[in-house]
């Protein structure tokens, strides 16, 4: 997980057959309040979208075609 300026503030080194959002969940999420976290298809979570929000932190994941919550392009592309 980086900051604003790319900076790494956590990271994990786990085996490769670790699934991208196994190891995401581990994450302790010392964010400050309104903290977005940009992330890739790999992350589309929404139980993990909804705890995270309830603690003003939100996962902002690219979204798969069938996703159930949609973003507008604008949106989209920012996470690009």
């Amino acid at each position: 997980m980086t900051n604003e300026k790319g900076l790494p503030v956590e990271y994990k080194i786990l085996p490769g057959s670790i699934a991208d959002i196994t190891a995401f969940k581990d994450f302790s999420f010392d964010l400050p309040k309104d903290a977005i976290i940009y992330a890739d298809r790999a992350y589309n979570d929404y139980v993990l979208e909804d705890v995270l929000s309830d603690v003003d932190i939100y996962l902002s994941p690219m979204r798969r075609k069938n996703s159930k919550r949609s973003k507008s392009k604008s949106q989209e592309f920012l996470v690009i």
